[in-house]
């Protein structure tokens, strides 16, 4: 949940920064750096937590909620969700019919989602610690055996969401379709984008804007998340503050991870 709120970022970064403006991620990456260093100059200069007791009472449960409905969204579609839902022209969105595994191509897929959130919602009303690993949990082994099992080939949970011959059309350079079962428990990372900055591109008004937009992206969706964590681990004071330390500390380690996470 910490991390949650990110997803509204890197939706930014992919959909409209990189693949609509045409910037280069390295260039991108470079304003995710700079507007790290914005974060943490404005943490300790105190101004993310004036800002935050500056938002009514109202509107930061609205933040909470919204930020919440947002993920929820993303997590319907098929871009690494559950697939419930696809794209419409004319209502935007609709449901992915049809639901037999005959007739659609993703409703095996559909079919385990459903399954693994109605566990793990059971799992939570049951009050059950750590539901959501657990249901994650559950996914994945269900996910893995199947691929073990049946092999790529004839595996039905092949991924990215729809036809093979659709992928070439969704941004993921014609990779084709696959399903995932781990070859070895643990390996060794291999990053290639560590310290790949482009400075050239700071003189641009088109990488302020994408600095700003980071900026004010993060600290209200941080702010969001900050809020609806701390009232549910019931750490806010008896007029829904929450303590000065605690708020300080939490956009600090927000400030020094996007920072540390640009130059990874």
């Amino acid at each position: 949940t910490s991390l949650s709120f990110s997803q509204g970022m890197n939706a930014y970064f992919v959909f409209t920064v990189v693949l609509q403006k045409q910037v280069e991620w390295q260039d991108a990456l470079t304003a995710v750096f700079f507007s790290g260093w914005l974060f943490l100059i404005t943490t300790i200069l105190g101004l993310r937590r004036f800002v935050l007791s500056c938002i009514p009472r109202g509107v930061q449960l609205a933040l909470s909620a919204g930020i919440g409905l947002f993920l929820a969204f993303i997590g319907a579609q098929p871009g690494g969700g559950m697939g419930i839902i696809v794209g419409d022209p004319v209502t935007l969105v609709r449901l992915n019919e049809p639901l037999s595994v005959s007739g659609n191509y993703d409703a095996a897929k559909m079919w385990v989602s459903a399954l693994v959130l109605t566990a793990t919602v059971s799992l939570m009303a049951m009050g059950v610690k750590g539901a959501p690993l657990l249901g994650i949990a559950l996914g994945t082994l269900i996910a893995w055996a199947e691929c073990w099992a049946r092999g790529p080939e004839k595996s039905v949970m092949d991924y990215p969401f729809g036809e093979c011959a659709d992928v070439s059309q969704t941004g993921l350079n014609g990779t084709e379709c696959f399903c995932y079962a781990p070859e070895r428990v643990a390996a060794i990372p291999k990053i290639d984008t560590a310290g790949a900055f482009a400075f050239d591109f700071i003189q641009k008004k088109e990488f302020w804007v994408a600095v700003i937009t980071f900026y004010f992206n993060d600290m209200i969706g941080c702010a969001g998340t900050l809020i609806a964590v701390t009232r549910k681990a019931g750490i806010v004071d008896a007029q829904g503050r929450i303590p000065k330390g605690r708020t300080n500390m939490a956009f600090l380690v927000d400030s020094v991870g996007t920072i540390i996470g640009s130059c990874l």
